[in-house]
């Protein structure tokens, strides 16, 4: 019992530290973007934001891989906690993507936007 009690407690304080983060990177033409990846089970998508609005991917999340896509327009991507890796394949808005992108990565801070 004291087990379980103590698996429970420290699953409890773990997810009470886990962290939105926010991931930058530019396109062509464009000014910074950002993906919101909401580090909880509950949600199952995310937002990409830029000056042009928003769009919505859906995501999936096997065992802390997350596999995003929007519509034919907006192209997909998928997010690797544990390898903390981001690949994005075929995100356009309006305009074609460079071949390279560089994403940095910093915490959502509580209260305020990715952006």
């Amino acid at each position: 019992m004291k087990l379980i009690l103590a698996i429970f407690l420290c699953l409890a304080i773990t997810k009470s530290f886990a962290k939105d983060f926010c991931y930058s990177f530019k396109l062509e033409k464009q000014n910074n973007i950002e993906l919101k990846i909401k580090n909880s089970s509950k949600k199952n998508f995310v937002t990409v934001e830029s000056l042009k609005g928003e769009e919505i991917f859906f995501c999936t999340n096997d065992s802390g891989s997350y596999k995003c896509s929007g519509d034919d327009d907006s192209g997909k991507f998928s997010f690797d906690s544990k390898k903390m890796t981001l690949t994005i394949q075929f995100i356009t808005f309006g305009n074609p993507d460079n071949v390279t992108l560089e994403v940095t990565k910093h915490p959502e801070t509580k209260g305020k936007s990715c952006l």
